[in-house]
């Protein structure tokens, strides 16, 4: 995604799921602002549970260029009505406080159900089997 004004710097390698999971992170991407200097995450996810979700909170670990560890990141996807097969997410930029992160990896996400269940998922790619996609959506 560099276009102009935005400079890709880091890419998730595919879409991932995470075993009984109610999402599929379809992209994610670490962007620098070439006008404003600032770093911003952007993420697009599908919602592949039975019932359709209010809201998502999720968890980073970031990296620097070396690979070492900086301070993990916390977001909130609030208001937001998901049904299933229908994506979210990539309108929404998270704005990072460190520039000198330059890699990511999601820990653990959060999903509150429109009925106000809670599904919580620790997902660390270092210990946890990520798969790309094979799940096929049903029909609507």
């Amino acid at each position: 995604m560099e276009s102009g004004r935005f400079k890709q710097l880091y890419q998730l390698k595919e879409e991932l799921y995470t075993e009984g999971g109610p999402v599929i992170i379809e992209k994610g991407a670490l962007l620098l602002d070439t006008k404003s200097n600032k770093l911003l995450m952007q993420l697009k996810f599908c919602n592949i549970a039975e019932k359709p979700f209010k809201a998502l909170y999720i968890s980073f670990n970031t990296y620097d260029t070396s690979n070492v560890q900086m301070s993990p990141i916390e977001y909130k996807y609030l208001d937001i009505d998901v049904d299933y097969g229908k994506s979210f997410g990539a309108d929404k930029a998270i704005i990072l406080e460190n520039n000198l992160v330059r890699s990511f990896e999601i820990s653990k996400y959060s999903v509150v159900y429109e009925d106000n269940e809670i599904q919580i998922l620790f997902c660390s790619c270092q210990t946890q089997i990520f798969c790309k996609r094979n799940l096929q959506m049903r029909s609507l």
